[in-house]
């Protein structure tokens, strides 16, 4: 989900935007540099290194539910197209998986099979984006420890 974000600099009255995809309430850089007037802003947010240990846990935590927890529903719900235009039937010991054509006109399978693909292919790198987390962590703590321990607000904004 993107969202649009706009702040502005606590001196000099800069307006700052962005449209972020997967915004976090509290990671980011702790001070943000305005491009304008040069002077440091707080944020508000914090780097990893500086969360406590139960800071941590809610961030590892929270990421978890929100992007696996998506992810798993998107592919159940890839499933579940699928399984509609698909029959499955278990008898003793053999799996039968049959096209299921009863009731669908062509246009019916196509969108579904569309939407299977792409409710699965979403699902998929949503789970990915989980595992990408450790990078994205390593990369905005780099950033910051380059610039003096912040962000300039065009790296962030």
């Amino acid at each position: 989900m993107a969202v649009y974000s706009s702040s502005r600099c606590g001196h000099c009255g800069h307006v700052w935007r962005s449209m972020r995809v997967g915004s976090d309430l509290t990671f980011g850089p702790t001070y943000i540099r305005c491009r304008q007037c040069k002077k440091i802003n707080k944020s508000g947010l914090h780097l990893y290194r500086d969360f406590n240990w139960f800071g941590k846990l809610l961030f590892i935590t929270g990421r978890i539910l929100l992007l696996l927890g998506i992810g798993a529903a998107l592919l159940y719900f890839g499933y579940l197209a699928a399984s509609d235009l698909y029959y499955f039937e278990i008898t003793q010991r053999k799996l039968k998986f049959q096209f299921n054509p009863n009731n669908y006109g062509i246009w019916e399978l196509v969108v579904g099979h569309v939407v299977f693909v792409l409710l699965s292919l979403l699902g998929v790198f949503r789970v990915f984006k989980f595992f990408y987390t450790p990078f994205e962590v390593r990369e905005l703590t780099k950033k910051a420890d380059a610039n003096g321990g912040y962000l300039w607000n065009d790296e962030w904004y």
